[in-house]
């Protein structure tokens, strides 16, 4: 029983120490996107990003959690990718900046983007799925 109670104890503690959950990021088009995601703390008084991702025509990636449990993704970047996804974005195309209605609300941007451009052709939408899932589709 008492090692139940440490396993638990410790449990929690690391619960409080890491945020709430990675961002999952869905691509169901046939481009590249470059993914950059900024989470605030409950006051928005401090922010941390997630360094820049890439997302790979129809797959999923996952951005580590950036600071303790107060915080809460609220602002993703997109960006289109040339198709290797290793360079900057490629020119001509949109990149929407999306606030996510699931956040601490710190910064006001749309919370969906439809009907966006892609340098590659592919026009795109954007939407939070939930807290922790943004879809490009």
């Amino acid at each position: 029983m008492k090692a139940f109670y440490v396993l638990f104890l410790c449990s929690i503690s690391l619960g409080i120490m890491a945020q709430g959950s990675s961002l999952k990021v869905v691509n169901n088009t046939n481009c590249s996107f470059i993914i950059k995601a900024t989470a605030y703390d409950s006051l928005c008084e401090e922010s941390c990003q997630s360094g820049i991702y890439c997302v790979m025509p129809n797959d999923s990636i996952y951005l580590p959690p950036c600071q303790d449990s107060t915080f809460k993704w609220d602002v993703v970047k997109i960006s289109p990718g040339a198709n290797d996804c290793e360079s900057e974005p490629c020119s001509g195309g949109d990149q929407p900046t999306l606030s996510s209605p699931y956040s601490h609300g710190c910064k006001e941007f749309a919370t969906t983007v439809t009907d966006a451009e892609h340098c590659a052709g592919c026009n795109f939408s954007a939407s939070f799925f939930g807290p922790y899932i943004l879809r490009i589709h």
